[in-house]
């Protein structure tokens, strides 16, 4: 059987910054959640070129935690504004 409670991971990210901003819009939604392997970069340039950053959650929000990461990676109705400017020279 699976504890609920047990620590998962549900993202990880190539920076802390983004490992952090995370964390904290899984907060603000009510999940509980950390970011791992951060500071240890800090310690060693080997460490800073391969170690993502990890974000941990309970298991049992695992599934809207991801929900909420992809939402904001791509929310409904999103278009890059750049995409529908007219060019320049139009």
């Amino acid at each position: 059987m699976t504890d609920p409670k047990e620590m998962v991971e549900v993202a990880s990210f190539p920076e802390e910054t983004q490992g952090e901003l995370a964390v904290s819009l899984l907060a603000a939604e009510g999940i509980p959640a950390a970011c791992l392997g951060g500071h240890i970069k800090n310690t060693n340039l080997f460490f800073a070129l391969g170690l993502p950053i990890k974000v941990v959650v309970r298991r049992c929000d695992l599934e809207r935690a991801r929900e909420l990461l992809a939402e904001q990676n791509q929310p409904p109705g999103w278009e890059d504004e750049a995409e529908q400017a007219k060019a320049e020279d139009e």
